[in-house]
């Protein structure tokens, strides 16, 4: 039996058994002293992974939070789509009665004219209202995971899948 102060182990060992032709050598060792150096070793392990879980709890909440604005955004889109479709409509409508009139002599074609421009600043209107819906439908599908990347240049939009 040892004891080694340096380590702060004790070692219990045989010096060779002779066993029937065979040299046997057999040894322990066990820490005594480990001077807080184990439950630091745990500790610091344990911070870590406290820290590693609040940084994946972190991310579950910005992807849930990502998720829940692309899908908020994509309804108001929708429901700003309905809209337009019933004021385009209705801009149609006028400017169709404006030229009614406008022929039949009871309105100044001035008049027609900006019926006309109403109705195409809500076409106009419905157009980038519906490239927006379907870029944010693309970043609905990113937020849950879909695994392409939208690339947006002017106003083009450019699928591309990741490899």
């Amino acid at each position: 039996m040892q004891f080694l102060s340096e380590t702060g182990k004790i070692g219990l060992s045989t010096d060779g058994v002779n066993f029937s032709g065979t040299l046997f050598n057999a040894g322990v060792q066990v820490p005594i002293f480990t001077a807080g150096r184990i439950k630091h070793n745990i500790s610091a392990k344990e911070a870590e992974l406290n820290a590693a879980m609040a940084d994946y709890q972190q991310e579950i909440l910005n992807a849930l939070q990502e998720v829940d604005t692309a899908y908020h955004t994509r309804i108001l889109l929708d429901k700003r789509t309905q809209q337009l479709g019933t004021a385009n409509t209705t801009a149609k409508q006028r400017y169709n009665a404006q030229k009614h009139l406008f022929t039949n002599g009871y309105a100044l074609y001035n008049e027609v004219l900006r019926a006309k421009l109403d109705e195409i600043a809500i076409e106009q209107e419905q157009i980038n209202t519906n490239r927006d819906r379907h870029l944010s439908t693309i970043a609905l599908y990113r937020a849950l995971g879909w695994g392409g990347e939208a690339v947006i240049s002017g106003s083009l939009c450019k699928y591309h899948k990741q490899k």
